[in-house]
């Protein structure tokens, strides 16, 4: 008789080294995908950990961005010349 596993796809020599190697196939595919979805999760965090640092420099630079229907528009806090010019650029970059 062949012992054949539809989860491992692999033949076996007996019921119980079948059923053993299943077990492990499985655990070790949800462990993968434990680990698959932590990394996600690290990402999301350094990710939201990233943009909030851009926000709080930008910020201090006295630039605000602002998301609108047709995208982002920029802000700067001043009423330097220079400051406007870089505004104008901003703008055109969002």
């Amino acid at each position: 008789m062949r012992i054949i596993s539809d989860i491992t796809g692999k033949e076996y020599k007996t019921v119980d080294e079948c059923l053993a190697a299943e077990k492990a196939f499985e655990e070790k595919k949800a462990k993968e995908e434990a680990e698959k979805k932590a990394l996600k999760e690290k990402k999301d965090a350094a990710y939201q950990k990233a943009i909030a640092a851009c926000d709080e420099y930008l910020k201090l630079c006295g630039i605000e961005l602002e998301f609108t229907k047709d995208g982002y528009r920029a802000k700067i806090h001043s009423n330097d010349k220079a400051d406007k010019i870089f505004e104008d650029i901003l703008n055109m970059m969002f």
